[in-house]
């Protein structure tokens, strides 16, 4: 769930992009295949290509809490190619992914080289850093219903059929909710007539609808 967030490749010309994967190193991995580990200090700039790459966080008990889901074009891992510490985040392929890889070198080359990745960068991160804000204003301030709805809005842009391709479990880890509690949360939306679910999708019948329905929730 890229969150309807621009994407690194997409905020480049051709030639910048040729040029970047000149520097890369191409990577192939099977679905569920971790391609690093948290606390890891082999770091890079990863780009996807194809398939899409989930950053998550091991807690004690076993379970998996994800952070985000890239697909093709998103970049993750520039952080720490910056930064002193090791990976924040398992990263791991869903589905058949391929990965073009960068070395911190290679980033400082690309920078030096070509000044419209830099702000290609800098543009694609501070939105990211935005929607982080919102996200965190959302958990402290609005229901969950509410925090449920505006997920689902902002992963429906670039949509055009109106589906959400997502499952429960992504969803309640998104939110930091129960996978019971998402299920019920998503009968009442189905309910109010605003979505329907299916097998691995959530169909939003009417953005509008839902848009003002979630704004009329907020609190004065």
């Amino acid at each position: 769930m890229n969150f309807g967030l621009p994407s690194l490749a997409g905020r480049l010309s051709p030639e910048d992009l040729a040029h970047l994967r000149t520097l890369a190193s191409r990577g192939r991995y099977g679905d569920g295949q971790l391609l690093h580990a948290r606390g890891e200090g082999v770091l890079s700039l990863g780009l996807v290509v194809e398939g899409a790459v989930r950053l998550v966080r091991r807690r004690p008990d076993g379970r998996m809490i994800t952070q985000s889901t890239w697909g093709p074009g998103h970049h993750f891992g520039y952080l720490p190619v910056t930064t002193s510490g090791g990976r924040s985040h398992d990263a791991i392929a869903v589905g058949p992914t391929v990965v073009d890889r960068l070395s911190p070198e290679a980033v400082e080359k690309l920078l030096a080289e070509r000044p419209a990745v830099a702000r290609a960068l800098l543009d694609v991160t501070t939105r990211r850093l935005a929607l982080l804000a919102d996200l965190y204003d959302d958990m402290r301030l609005l229901p969950p219903i509410v925090r449920l709805a505006k997920l689902l809005l902002l992963a429906l842009t670039g949509a055009p059929d109106g589906r959400v391709r997502c499952v429960q479990d992504e969803l309640a880890q998104l939110l930091g909710l129960s996978g019971v509690t998402v299920g019920q949360l998503l009968k009442k939306l189905s309910g109010l007539g605003l979505i329907s679910t299916g097998y691995g999708y959530v169909t939003i019948l009417d953005p509008e609808r839902l848009d003002i329905w979630a704004a009329a929730q907020e609190p004065l």
